[in-house]
């Protein structure tokens, strides 16, 4: 979403626009709960900074809530939305990167246990089972 809007101010479009364009061609809860939130500022229903407030608050996750609370602060203030935008893309990618790279760090830890239970017996079968009948045929 934040590339998709960055992109479209950064590319002249007005953020109501750009907004709008994300909305028409992507789907999804993220897109959904933003269709909503243009539906109501563009009828008139709540202001934008309400609207985009209601929908951090609906979606409750940090990750909107800072997108609202940055894009509302930069309307307000009159910064370059296009660099907030840019730059909250680049912070996100950044974030989500570091969460993937935890969740790949932890599973080997989460597959020693099965490999313990499930393959080392296994393993043991196959490489002792024959030494164990060469020995009980000699016993015997």
């Amino acid at each position: 979403m934040l590339d998709i809007l960055a992109m479209g101010v950064g590319a002249g479009l007005a953020f109501d626009l750009a907004f709008e364009v994300y909305v028409k061609r992507v789907s999804g809860v993220l897109a959904d709960e933003s269709r909503r939130a243009l539906s109501l500022w563009k009828t008139g229903v709540v202001s934008r900074r309400d609207a985009l407030l209601q929908m951090a608050e609906r979606t409750a996750t940090p990750e909107v809530r800072r997108f609202s609370d940055l894009v509302v602060q930069a309307i307000e203030l009159g910064a370059p939305l296009a660099k907030v935008l840019a730059d909250l893309a680049g912070e996100m990618r950044k974030k989500h990167r570091a969460d993937a790279e935890e969740r790949i760090a932890k599973a080997p830890v989460k597959m020693l246990v099965p490999t313990g239970v499930l393959i080392l017996p296994a393993m043991l079968i196959v490489v002792m089972g024959p030494v164990l009948l060469e020995l009980m045929s000699e016993m015997g």
